[in-house]
């Protein structure tokens, strides 16, 4: 890939920018490569191979009605995710902060690397997701409504993602 500092899955094969002009190859960096074939899997998974973008939502459509703009969605969280458990020691601790592409940005594995802020089940370190429900009441994947409390949605979902993190390692 010319031209730019990334690298992306194009719902066939994974891209990286080669290195040059300041920039590392993505190629080169595990944390990237395992984030990236993690949208293959997640994409190809949920959409099949001849509906690979179907993780995507459109915000902006041209005159033609042709996708010009495309949102953040469940599979970078996803492919993040997977990058984590590939990378993972085992001496990792699930407060332990992990950023992504923490090497490209010439940070600390504890960096905040691409996103906001890194990965932690340490809610001094990472707080958006107590943010996002603020207290409950917040709708699902699948549009009903849960009527759980942020803490207890949250302590599930950390509780089976180290659950699944963990029986990786053995």
């Amino acid at each position: 890939v010319a031209g730019s500092c990334n690298a992306f899955y194009d719902g066939a094969s994974i891209n990286f920018y080669q290195e040059g002009a300041g920039c590392t190859s993505y190629a080169l960096v595990a944390d990237v490569v395992y984030h990236e074939y993690g949208h293959g899997i997640s994409n190809r998974l949920t959409g099949g191979a001849s509906n690979s973008d179907c993780l995507m939502s459109c915000v902006d459509y041209d005159e033609e009605g042709n996708c010009i703009q495309k949102t953040e969605q469940m599979g970078e969280g996803w492919s993040d995710y997977f990058a984590l458990v590939m990378t993972m020691k085992e001496s990792d601790q699930p407060e332990d902060p992990r950023g992504i592409a923490t090497y490209v940005t010439n940070q600390p594995t504890n960096g905040t690397g691409i996103r906001n802020a890194p990965y932690s089940t340490d809610f001094s370190v990472n707080d958006f997701a107590r943010n996002y429900f603020n207290g409950g009441g917040h709708h699902n994947a699948a549009g009903g409504m849960s009527m759980d409390n942020m803490r207890n949605t949250v302590e599930n979902f950390v509780k089976a993602v180290q659950e699944v993190s963990f029986q990786f390692r053995q």
